[in-house]
Order: C-alpha cells, then sequence, then structure tokens
C-alpha cells in the first residue's frame, strides 16, 4: 500500500483512497488514471468498430471500390434430395394455385 501527501492539508493517506481522510480533497492521481482508462477504452472501441465494420463489408461482397464480384456456390445435395425438393416446390405451386386466392 503507497502512500501519498495530500495537497490541500499536508497528511499523508493511502494511493487507493478516493479522497483524503482528513480534509475530504480528491485523490487526482486516482481521478486522472480513470479517466485515461476511460478514453484508452473509447478508443480500443473505435479501433474494433472499424475493424470488424470493414471486415464484415469485406464478406458480405462489398468492397471499397463498390464492385460487384460473382459468388460462386457449390451445391453438394444429393440428385435424390434435388429431385425430392423439385417435386415438393412443384407440388406446393400446384396447391396454392389450385386452393389459396390471394
Amino acid at each position: 500500500m503507497a502512500l501519498r501527501t495530500c495537497n490541500d492539508c499536508g497528511k499523508e493517506f493511502s494511493n487507493s483512497a478516493q479522497k483524503c481522510p482528513y480534509c475530504g480533497a480528491q485523490n487526482l492521481i486516482k481521478k486522472i488514471g480513470q479517466i485515461i482508462g476511460l478514453i484508452v477504452f473509447c478508443i480500443f472501441c473505435l479501433f474494433c468498430y472499424f475493424t470488424l465494420n470493414e471486415m464484415f463489408s469485406k464478406s458480405s461482397g462489398k468492397s471499397s471500390s463498390k464492385s460487384q464480384q460473382a459468388a460462386c456456390v457449390l451445391d453438394i445435395r444429393p440428385a435424390s434430395q434435388k429431385n425430392f425438393e423439385d417435386i415438393c416446390v412443384k407440388y406446393a405451386m400446384e396447391y396454392n394455385s389450385k386452393y389459396l386466392t390471394y
């Protein structure tokens, strides 16, 4: 536990104390440390925001030049599953056109 001297009354008190226990003066060293910590935290948050924003904008197909990139999608479904899904879509469309009115 380190001690520091109060600027107002000249008595020693702990660095971890918020105020001087004798005269009630604020511990400026602790206050400045809190302010610097808050500033560093804000800078870190801004850095993370801009870094993640840049990463997500690149991953979603947007680039800084705003040129569209062709997306290549690999379909790895088995043929039987594709046929089943096509049949389901076909009959769903027939059902909707026959029985549902919008």
